[in-house]
């Protein structure tokens, strides 16, 4: 009587199918995740301007500065208006200070480019400043 080494080619055949059609399953949801990853990004960027801001409102607010007083952080000046950064490379963007990300005049806030990017409206009145344009769920195309 004879042993059995190794497999048949039946057996590899039904293998390699059926290893085929699991990652064809599998694909799209891997291939899915550049837009979760730029969104994650994006919303961190947000974490970021809304930090520098505050920051920026209670070093003023330490020091006793009138509200449209240019405020000095880490080293680097940062433009205030009504208590805030301004919503220029002066303001928001010096008070960030990414290598990552830079200052978006057309769309007035931070990102990588004009499609790419974290609003951030300065405060018109002294209240928080408004910050977004990536809502979850939102495609994030151009990143």
């Amino acid at each position: 009587m004879q042993k059995q080494q190794g497999f048949t080619l039946i057996e590899l055949i039904v293998v390699i199918v059926i290893l085929g059609i699991l990652a064809a399953t599998a694909l799209p949801k891997f291939a899915d995740l550049k837009d979760d990853a730029n969104l994650a990004a994006m919303k961190g960027l947000g974490g970021a301007m809304s930090s520098a801001a505050v920051l920026a409102h209670a070093t003023q607010l330490a020091k006793g500065y009138a509200s449209n007083v240019t405020v000095t952080m880490e080293g680097g000046n940062v433009t205030m208006s009504n208590g805030y950064p301004t919503d220029d490379a002066a303001g928001i963007g010096a008070a960030v200070r990414s290598s990552d990300y830079s200052f978006i005049s057309t769309a007035t806030g931070m990102g990588k480019s004009a499609t790419c990017y974290m609003g951030y409206n300065a405060s018109p009145d002294g209240s928080l400043p408004a910050i977004g344009g990536i809502t979850p769920g939102s495609a994030v195309s151009g990143c």
